[in-house]
């Protein structure tokens, strides 16, 4: 579980260099009249990447975030498999944000490699590849050395394939 610290378990220096993006709903205090113009949207389904939504809306209302160092201690870590899964279903969602146009293209690092790729016209490339490197990916997500790249690649790579499929 190591290697996924590296993204998820930021300092609080870390998370300052990029406010919105490192905003995590799972500790945080807002006060009510704040979160009374900017809830959350409650039609997400299966509660994935609601704190990219919320914070983007934060964001447009030009609402100021601060961030303290305040760790979350996790019990009972989920295993290597059911992370992927919510990682992979996490993409469903950004491909729903995308498509009714909640987020800009270019607010998150995933769907700013998109645009980049849809602007080459290498996103194309991307969709076609999945079916042949999932199993590739997942064998690696899955063995004892997962790499952070091929991560990158799996969650892009059908990014790229769910939107040029619907």
């Amino acid at each position: 579980m190591g290697i996924w610290k590296k993204r998820e378990a930021l300092s609080v220096v870390k998370r300052n260099e990029n406010v919105y993006l490192s905003f995590l709903t799972l500790n945080f205090i807002i006060r009510k009249t704040v979160f009374n113009s900017v809830s959350f949207n409650e039609d997400i389904p299966n509660l994935r990447n609601e704190d990219t939504l919320f914070s983007y809306n934060l964001k447009q209302e030009k609402i100021a975030i601060g961030h303290i160092e305040n760790p979350v201690y996790h019990l009972g870590l989920e295993d290597s498999k059911t992370f992927l899964k919510k990682a992979i279903e996490s993409q469903d969602v950004m491909n729903l944000f995308l498509e009714q146009e909640l987020i800009d293209i270019k607010y998150t690092q995933i769907t700013k490699t998109i645009y980049r790729l849809k602007k080459i016209k290498l996103d194309r490339l991307f969709s076609m590849s999945h079916p042949f490197t999932r199993k590739i990916f997942k064998a690696n997500l899955l063995s004892k050395k997962p790499s952070l790249f091929i991560f990158d690649l799996y969650k892009l790579s059908y990014l790229c394939y769910i939107s040029k499929n619907e």
